[in-house]
């Protein structure tokens, strides 16, 4: 950009940058630089003109360095030109030269990347060999642990060691567990069934020990050996347990169940308190042989009461339609009487022992001796899974469990287990007091004498009222000691 002089006209950012690169007060190097206000500041007047010949030579000295100056920096100009064209050059290549390595890292990174992929895929191949190597090996011991073990399990069976079969029990079932997804493969098929066979055989030998109890042609075994016997079956699950105890309970009422067929005298009404006496002495005789042969959490005693109840109120319920119209209604009353505190003889009997239960096997545990714990452990497992099993197994077995079986090891509510049976048939103690009252009444009233013979007195009294109370006072408290 060129102003009137023909010289070039910079911008004024140009302008104001030079200014702060190159400082200076020389008025020739400003931007708005005028000559003729230069020549009148120098020569305001006319005298001052006389000074023009001094002032010529100095501009002219000045022209000649600036002349210089400028060649001076055009050469170097040009010297500098050439070498920045080459330093240009340099680093245009230098950059082509980075690209090149640029790319070439790029590739290798790739290649780095699916050499990577490849060793990881293989790194997976072989921790998939390791786990499945590792599998196979602990299944080959577990394996072995199941064959030793079912070994084990037939050679205590044959020696009758009941104790150390109860712990080779539990062991095969875990192991047999673990072996639930080989079903299929022949040879853990067939330990399975050497298990159940094992197992069957087992049971048929404990069974056929406890019938030794009462058989007096057979040889006695031992209480220790029963009572370890107890433990195995405990081990083979509650349906087996609850086997034994009805198997056990049954054998007990037999004699209770053939004198009612055989014996009509048994049979009658007012023989119910003899009835009785027989269960009260059959817990007796429990006590005193077979005690120590079952847990005490199996509740034995209990169940054979509950039997009991439940053949009696059957026997009742069979009896009293044929004798209702013919019973001697004081018999009716003491047999109700006798039952009711048979009822709650046995409620406060075994509800007590039914609270205390868990509490005497938790201190049961802790008597234990520390070498005792293992058992422990193992037994208290056992019996866990067994309750989440119970309903595989009831269903397994393809057959509901009895009455009295769903209550085994609980409190059985022994109200009214009997006396249940006398509820349709108490009519005829109604009539009874409904007779006894209204004679009562009519002897008072024949008997009675008024006080007062004041016919205006409307307050008469009778003297046998309180007698009269007294009878209802009697009747009604005998009525709620049959419900």
């Amino acid at each position: 950009m060129e102003d009137g002089s023909g010289l070039p006209k910079l911008s004024p950012e140009l302008e104001k940058a030079l200014a702060e690169v190159l400082p200076t007060n020389d008025p020739l190097d400003s931007a708005t630089f005028d000559a003729v206000e230069f020549i009148n500041q120098k020569f305001p007047n006319e005298q001052s003109l006389s000074g023009v010949d001094r002032t010529l030579p100095d501009l002219q000295l000045r022209i000649k360095s600036l002349d210089a100056e400028i060649l001076q920096a055009v050469q170097e100009q040009a010297t500098t030109g050439a070498k920045a064209r080459r330093d240009l050059d340099n680093a245009k290549k230098a950059i082509q030269d980075l690209f090149g390595k640029i790319k070439d890292i790029k590739r290798k990174a790739e290649e780095s990347e699916l050499m990577v992929q490849e060793i990881c895929r293989d790194i997976k191949s072989l921790d998939f060999a390791k786990r499945n190597l590792t599998t196979t090996i602990t299944t080959l011991k577990r394996l072995n642990m199941l064959v030793t073990a079912i070994e084990n399990l037939r050679n205590k069976a044959t020696d009758r060691e009941y104790k150390e079969a109860a712990d080779m029990i539990e062991a095969v079932n875990q192991l047999c567990f673990q072996f639930q997804e080989y079903s299929h493969v022949p040879k853990i098929a067939e330990l399975q069934k050497d298990r159940d066979f094992i197992a069957s055989e087992l049971k048929s030998q404990i069974f056929e020990d406890f019938e030794c109890l009462f058989d007096p042609n057979k040889e006695m075994p031992t209480s220790y050996s029963l009572a370890d016997a107890c433990l195995v079956i405990e081990a083979m699950g509650t349906a087996v347990q609850k086997e034994l105890i009805t198997w056990f309970c049954t054998h007990q009422l037999d004699p209770f169940r053939k004198i009612l067929r055989v014996n009509d005298e048994a049979y009658a009404l007012d023989q119910a308190e003899r009835r009785y006496a027989w269960l009260r002495r059959s817990l007796k005789e429990y006590e005193d042989k077979y005690l120590s042969l079952f847990p005490t959490q199996w509740n034995v005693p209990q169940t054979l009461a509950e039997e009991f109840c439940l053949i009696s109120r059957q026997h009742l319920m069979d009896l009293l339609p044929k004798i209702y119209e013919n019973v001697d209604i004081g018999v009716l009353v003491k047999v109700l009487q006798k039952t009711l505190e048979l009822e709650n003889e046995l409620q406060k009997r075994f509800a007590a022992k039914g609270q205390h239960t868990q509490r005497d096997v938790s201190d049961g545990l802790e008597e234990n001796s520390a070498a005792d714990a293992d058992a422990i452990r193992a037994k208290y497992r056992r019996l866990t899974r067994e309750n989440e099993e119970k309903s595989a197994r009831d269903l397994a077995n393809g057959s509901a469990p009895k009455a009295a079986e769903n209550r085994l090891g609980l409190p059985v509510k022994f109200k009214g287990l009997i006396s249940e049976a006398f509820e349709p048939f108490l009519g005829r103690y109604v009539e009874l007091e409904e007779r006894t009252m209204r004679e009562e009444v009519d002897k008072l009233l024949r008997d009675e004498k008024k006080i007062n013979e004041d016919a205006s007195n409307h307050t008469a009294v009778f003297a046998s009222s309180s007698q009269l109370f007294s009878c209802i006072k009697n009747s009604l408290r005998r009525c709620p000691s049959f419900s």
